[in-house]
C-alpha cells in the first residue's frame, strides 16, 4: 500500500496512491480516499505501508502538529520503506526576497493568469508566500536543517535531500527529502 498524506480533497493525483486528507472528499471514488487529520493519527496498522508521500502539507500545520504527522507516517511505514516530504524552502524564499527577485515573485499558478503570491509590493508577495492561502495558509516555514530536525524528532534516522521532485510539484522553490524507517 502507498499513501499520499495531505493529497487535497480531490484525492491523490499520483497513480497507485491512496489519498488521505483532512478535507471532505470532492468527486473521489470510495476506496481511493480517506478523510483523516494525519496529525491526529493515520488509520493504518503499524508497519503496513510500503511508501508515503507528503507534498506541501507540513507547512500548513503548527510545527508540533507537523512532527505528530511525521511520527504517524513513521509509525505506519514498513521497515526500510521511504517517505518523500516536500515543503517550500524558507531559505530560498528569503534569498529571492532579499535579492529583490521581482520575476520570481510574479510567477503564475500552473501557467494561468493567477499569480502564486498576492500583493502590490514585493514584501506583500513574500509575506503571502510565508503565510498566505487564507484559513488554510502556511503556519510554519522550513529550511533544510529545520525539516531534517523535524523528521529526526519524528523518529526517522536516514534523511536524504532529493535533487528534484519526481512528483512534479513546486520544484523551483521547494525542498524535498526522502526519509526511511529503520
Amino acid at each position: 500500500m502507498k499513501i499520499d498524506v495531505g493529497c487535497g480533497k480531490r484525492g491523490s493525483k499520483h497513480a497507485g496512491f491512496l489519498g488521505v486528507d483532512v478535507h471532505s472528499p470532492k468527486g473521489v471514488r470510495r476506496g481511493e480516499y480517506i478523510q483523516q487529520d494525519a496529525s491526529k493519527g493515520l488509520p493504518f496498522d503499524d508497519a503496513s505501508v510500503d511508501e508515503a508521500i507528503c507534498l506541501h502539507v507540513i507547512e500548513h500545520m503548527k510545527r508540533e502538529d507537523g512532527i505528530k504527522m511525521l511520527a504517524e507516517i513513521h509509525r505506519v511505514l514498513k521497515a526500510g520503506a521511504v517517505a518523500h516530504i516536500a515543503t517550500p524552502d524558507l531559505r530560498l524564499l528569503a534569498q529571492r526576497y532579499l535579492s529583490r527577485d521581482e520575476d520570481f515573485y510574479a510567477k503564475r499558478y500552473n501557467g494561468s493568469a493567477l499569480t502564486l503570491w498576492k500583493g502590490p509590493t514585493l514584501g506583500d508577495k513574500f509575506m503571502d508566500a510565508l503565510t498566505g492561502m487564507g484559513p488554510h495558509g502556511h503556519k510554519y516555514g522550513y529550511d533544510l536543517e529545520s525539516l531534517e530536525e523535524a523528521c529526526a524528532e519524528a523518529g526517522f534516522g536516514r534523511i536524504t535531500q532529493m535533487p528534484g521532485n519526481p512528483y512534479g510539484t513546486r520544484t523551483d522553490h521547494e525542498i524535498i527529502v526522502t526519509v526511511q524507517r529503520s
